[in-house]
């Protein structure tokens, strides 16, 4: 006979959860790393957008810059111009046949990086062009996730940011 164990108490499961969910927001839903060596330089669109260069971006997609190129992490241009707020950039990378629900080697996606900075913009103009809200990363979390947790970290402007992604997220 197995002997039983009695179950833990006191365990501080709360810190723990906020703990681990401060971990993710930190990390992202598409950050990587490099195993040793040199980092891969990024495609030229997408370090525009880290540049947070969003005319040069729009130049090299006018110029035919690849619309789902990856980078050493599996981002798109996609991707990153939703993590980095940049509207417009994605109207056109979407309107040049950006595939929405493609997703990097941790399983991020756009939707996930809008709504893990709180763009209800660009997360609407996803949804509108296709992308799968119930996707899910690497980690199990959906975009959903992502904003439901910024938004419990989060109080005033910056909450009923997330609080205006999840009403999208849930209605569209």
């Amino acid at each position: 006979m197995k002997p039983r164990l009695a179950p833990a108490r006191n365990v501080p499961t709360t810190s723990f959860v906020v703990l681990f969910l401060s971990l993710l927001l930190w990390l992202g839903p598409t950050t990587g790393c490099h195993l040793g060596g040199e980092p891969i330089p990024h495609p030229p669109i997408i370090q525009a957008i880290h540049d947070g260069d969003e005319a040069r971006a729009l130049q090299l997609l006018a110029a035919g810059s690849e619309v789902n190129k990856r980078d050493a992490d599996g981002n798109t241009p996609l991707a990153a111009a939703a993590h980095a707020e940049m509207g417009q950039l994605v109207a056109k990378l979407i309107a040049a046949g950006a595939d929405v629900n493609s997703q990097s080697l941790h399983g991020g996606t756009a939707l996930m990086e809008a709504a893990n900075v709180g763009s209800a913009e660009i997360v609407r103009k996803l949804l509108q062009a296709g992308a799968q809200k119930g996707t899910k990363d690497r980690t199990g979390l959906t975009a959903a996730d992502y904003a439901r947790a910024r938004s419990l970290a989060t109080s005033g402007p910056e909450h009923q940011r997330y609080e205006a992604v999840l009403a999208i997220l849930a209605t569209e």
